[in-house]
């Protein structure tokens, strides 16, 4: 993986996304303290609001539509 790609470092994130029957999702991933929290990337960041239940989801730190 070339880590100089957009959205393939991990960094914090904020994330919002809708599951099937319109609940709403906001997740925050904290970051860059190694050791303790590392971030995410955009595709570990999916599977995230994935695994929540949401169908449809974006980040907010940088506007990309995750699903």
């Amino acid at each position: 993986m070339n880590s100089n790609r957009f959205g393939e470092r991990r960094n914090p994130r904020t994330l919002a996304g809708v599951k099937a029957d319109g609940t709403l999702l906001f997740v925050t991933i904290d970051g860059r303290a190694p050791g303790l929290s590392v971030g995410a990337n955009f595709e570990e960041s999916a599977r995230i609001m994935k695994s929540l239940g949401a169908v449809d989801a974006s980040t907010l730190t940088a506007a990309s539509p995750l699903l």
